[in-house]
């Protein structure tokens, strides 16, 4: 037996701006027809009319990235930071990260031999925590 569904499609902004525009002069109905889309995606597009137009606004980007200062960030760069750090010196640059080692957990994956099985149990939660440092030049190094 054959499915009469139809295939699901994603709107663009601008598909979903038309309809609202034919909404203004036509019944719900008719503009799902015209559309070929289900009554509920007319229903749901008119209901969620204020966020489509705010993205729309934006040029379409759902994130705020379209309203940073390009030229802004690029006087800052240019003249800004090279003020900032111009008085480091190389040496006094550092990166520092932490994570947790569980040292005493099994590995979530291994390779086993077929057919045999691992047993159950707790997971170990023994964590020591590790930091890991680095500077941006290479230090010097005292002779043994």
């Amino acid at each position: 037996m054959a499915s009469t569904s139809s295939k699901r499609c994603a709107l663009s902004i601008e598909q979903k701006l038309e309809i609202l525009e034919t909404l203004k002069s036509k019944k719900p109905d008719d503009v799902a027809k015209d559309f070929n889309i289900g009554y509920s995606t007319v229903k749901k597009i008119r209901q969620n009319e204020e966020e489509i137009r705010k993205i729309a606004l934006n040029n379409g980007n759902v994130s705020g990235g379209a309203a940073a200062d390009q030229a802004g960030a690029e006087n800052w760069i240019n003249n800004v930071l090279p003020v900032v750090i111009g008085d480091y010196d190389l040496n006094d640059v550092f990166n520092a990260d932490e994570t947790g080692l569980y040292y005493k957990a099994a590995p979530s994956s291994t390779l086993a031999v077929a057919g045999s099985h691992p047993t159950g149990g707790k997971t170990p939660k023994d964590r020591v925590t590790v930091i890991f440092c680095a500077i941006l030049r290479e230090p010097k190094r005292r002779n043994a």
